[in-house]
């Protein structure tokens, strides 16, 4: 579908096509994660938050001690 105009006129057409599925990826991820949203309790996202925190936070020290015993 031409519009007449190029969204982006320094890539070509390939690489329009490949921006635009990712551009319509990412919108429909943030569709989904909105609908989450508003399924779930305020308290349910900071427990998940803090979860996830402590998760990355283990995951940080284990690969630092895989780094310092190597």
């Amino acid at each position: 579908m031409s519009h007449g105009y190029t969204l982006r006129p320094d890539l070509d057409a390939a690489e329009r096509k490949r921006t635009g599925r990712k551009d319509k990826a990412r919108r429909d991820k943030w569709r989904k994660a909105q609908a989450v949203r508003k399924k779930w309790p305020e308290t349910a996202f900071i427990e998940e938050e803090e979860r996830l925190a402590a998760e990355v936070a283990a995951f940080l020290q284990r690969k630092e001690q895989a780094r310092r015993a190597a």
